[in-house]
This record gives C-alpha cells, sequence and structure tokens, in this order.
C-alpha cells in the first residue's frame, strides 16, 4: 500500500516534466481578463512550441486609461538587442517603446510581476512529502 501510494505521488510530481514550457498566451486589446488585473482562471497555459522558449509579458506604455498587455512565448534570438534573462526590460524599437518581463518557469507571465507559482507548487510538494512520510512512520 505505502510504495503504491508513493509510486502515485511521484508521478504526480514528476507528470509535467515531459511537456515544454507552459505560458499563458492573451492580449487585453482582444478580451480585457488579460490586463493588468490577470484574470488567469479564464485561460489555459499553452506548451510554447519552441525549445528555446521563454514566458513573456509585455507591458506597453499607458494610452489614456489604457495599458496594452500582451502575454505570450518568446523565441530566443527573436528580438534583436533584447537582454534575454530573466526579469524586466525597457525595449526601444525606432518610436516604439515598452517594458517586456521574461520567465522561465511553467505559468510565470500569469502576475504583473516576474514570479510563477513555482513556490505554491514547492509548499504543496513539500506537505505532501511531509505528510507521507509522517504516515509511513506511525503506521
Amino acid at each position: 500500500m505505502m510504495r503504491l501510494l508513493l509510486a502515485t505521488s511521484m508521478f504526480v510530481i514528476l507528470s509535467d516534466l515531459g511537456e515544454g514550457l507552459r505560458c499563458f498566451m492573451c492580449e487585453n486589446k482582444v478580451n480585457p481578463a488579460c490586463g493588468p488585473e490577470f484574470k488567469s482562471y479564464q485561460y489555459t497555459a499553452h506548451p510554447c512550441s519552441a525549445q528555446e522558449a521563454k514566458c513573456g509579458l509585455q507591458r506597453q506604455p499607458k494610452i489614456g486609461e489604457f495599458i496594452g498587455i500582451v502575454r505570450d512565448c518568446y523565441m530566443l534570438g527573436s528580438m534583436p538587442q533584447l537582454n534575454e534573462s530573466d526579469g524586466c526590460h525597457n525595449v526601444v524599437f525606432g518610436n516604439l517603446s515598452f517594458e517586456i518581463c521574461l520567465c522561465s518557469t511553467d505559468y510565470c507571465n500569469a502576475a504583473t510581476l516576474t514570479h510563477g507559482r513555482e513556490e505554491l507548487y514547492l509548499c504543496a510538494c513539500s506537505i505532501m512529502t511531509y505528510l507521507v512520510f509522517h504516515w509511513i512512520r506511525w503506521s
């Protein structure tokens, strides 16, 4: 019984590892739920098509009351002279300027910051591991 529980736990923890990076993909110009107050429950994150990709959150300058937001996969090397390290970077192409935040973990472009849900996932895994080993010890 215990081996089955441990095997099931490991399967659940490791089941995501085979897919590519998963990012939210949307524009608030098309759907306001993609905007600064992101409603992730209205979206499904999709795997990036390229191995060399990062999740991105692009914020365009405020025009009136509208702030353009784009969440997508960004292929590394696709924007010349862009600092592709994780974090937020100001970008200027001629008259166009915007801020882009890049990150390398699943779902990390959900927030207006570059922090993803990995902390919550790690916490849940830690609690599950503690409970399993506590149960083993006392059974």
